[in-house]
């Protein structure tokens, strides 16, 4: 599911590559079609693994994260972030951020965050954003924006 190759995609050193991604089994995991429980694998260490539990082919993610919406609260001063797949949030640099009246604003009916800090410390599909006050103030100003 979407859920579970998020939580994978987390868990930054488990399958990032071929070598760092093993599957392990129980034997009730899986029947063949005749009702036949499929071998377990026990895996106590990475020298458990043989070649046949190795992964076979690998292909590393190579799909950019899309924002999906956004809220602002201009009372708390928190601009929200909403992804469609995980991201570090040690990446985002505030200040390249954009808000917009419109999808072509001019740079009067536009604010780009002067000082905003990362409130969410833990990677993942959401990330809040503290505002200044001057951020908030200036963006109060312009009369086409978050109004």
């Amino acid at each position: 599911s979407v859920a579970d190759l998020n939580q994978l995609k987390l868990k930054t050193a488990i399958c990032i590559s071929a070598p760092s991604c093993h599957l392990r089994m129980k034997s009730f995991s899986i029947l063949d079609m005749a009702d036949n429980e499929v071998v377990q694998i026990d895996v106590r260490d990475s020298s458990d693994f043989r070649v046949l539990e190795q992964l076979k082919t690998f292909q590393a993610d190579q799909i950019s994260p899309n924002l999906i919406s956004f809220d602002l609260n201009l009372i708390s001063n928190i601009l929200t972030l909403y992804f469609d797949e995980p991201v570090d949030v040690s990446s985002i640099n505030t200040g390249k951020l954009t808000l917009q009246s419109a999808f072509n604003s001019t740079p009067s009916e536009s604010h780009t965050v002067l000082q905003g800090t990362k409130l969410t410390t833990d990677d993942g599909l959401v990330a809040e954003i503290q505002l200044s006050n001057l951020d908030v103030d200036l963006i109060a100003a312009i009369s086409s924006l978050a109004k």
